[in-house]
């Protein structure tokens, strides 16, 4: 998905009141790593407090507060919550994980594909599944620096230009994700999770245990659970935008064997049926 196709969405709910804001000043080597950048706070309509589960996405997000900490949880289960630090990096997640923002803090947000956040934070992504890290744990002083000289520059596409640039140079010295990792990624984003990892190792010459190996260590999750998360988030995009499929057509379509393996595995990984995830969303 292209970065400007998501300038109408921010976590795929733009009833909120944020605003996803024009990213033309973000360097052209970085628009294959990110899938858009965000903006909310002052710029916005109204901005008060927030707080809401969003659903795993299949990306690695960054956050940057210019105000108040945020707070987000450290417990895959949502029973822990603790003030975030005032940069940090939230990783693949299986299950809904927590977003809160005091007071409608102004915040800088970007979401990267796990294999651009691999080469970006220069670390095998499974040490960022299903928690939260601070920024400086990757970059150091430096990450600090960053946020001051962010929080110091009221312009959007100033702060745009100072990210891309610190990133940018982390990108030239980072890790590169393996070629064969980033079919896999790429087929299952392409198919929306509906390739076998059996037809995934077999495109790359892998037997199934190496490349669910790897493919954990550059990404985050092992490919079967990243298959199971994007087949459900391309059944939530069928039900939202043709509802008058219906959910038998919509499990079909979006691989799942019948209307009731979309049902579990909805209810497995949110919580929550299908139905009851539209009339109020978690």
């Amino acid at each position: 998905m292209g970065i400007n196709e998501n300038l109408d969405r921010f976590n795929g709910n733009s009833s909120r009141d944020r605003r996803v804001c024009e990213n033309r000043h973000l360097h052209v080597a970085l628009r294959e790593h990110v899938h858009w950048i965000g903006y909310t706070g002052p710029l916005c309509v109204s901005s008060h407090q927030f707080s809401e589960w969003e659903l795993p996405e299949g990306t690695v997000t960054l956050i940057v507060s210019l105000g108040d900490p945020l707070r987000t949880p450290i417990s895959q289960e949502h029973q822990i919550i603790t003030a975030a630090p005032p940069s940090f990096v939230v990783g693949l997640h299986e299950r809904p994980h927590l977003s809160a923002n005091p007071h409608g803090t102004a915040l800088i947000r970007m979401d990267m594909t796990p294999l651009g956040a691999y080469s970006l934070l220069g670390v095998p992504m499974r040490e960022l599944a299903n928690t939260f890290l601070d920024l400086e744990v990757f970059f150091g002083f430096a990450a600090r620096q960053l946020v001051d000289r962010l929080r110091e520059t009221s312009d959007w596409s100033a702060q745009v230009r100072l990210l891309s640039a610190f990133l940018l140079e982390r990108l030239e010295n980072g890790p590169v994700a393996d070629r064969n990792i980033g079919h896999a990624w790429r087929e299952l984003r392409r198919t929306g999770g509906r390739r076998a990892v059996a037809d995934l190792a077999d495109d790359v010459g892998w037997n199934r245990r190496h490349l669910t190996r790897r493919f954990t260590e550059q990404v985050g999750l092992p490919p079967k659970t990243l298959a199971r998360i994007l087949r459900m988030q391309r059944a939530l995009d069928l039900l939202k935008e043709e509802p008058h499929l219906g959910q038998t057509r919509v499990a079909a379509d979006a691989g799942f064997s019948d209307q009731a393996h979309l049902i579990r595995e909805f209810r497995s990984i949110s919580g929550r049926t299908p139905t009851q995830f539209l009339r109020k969303p978690l």
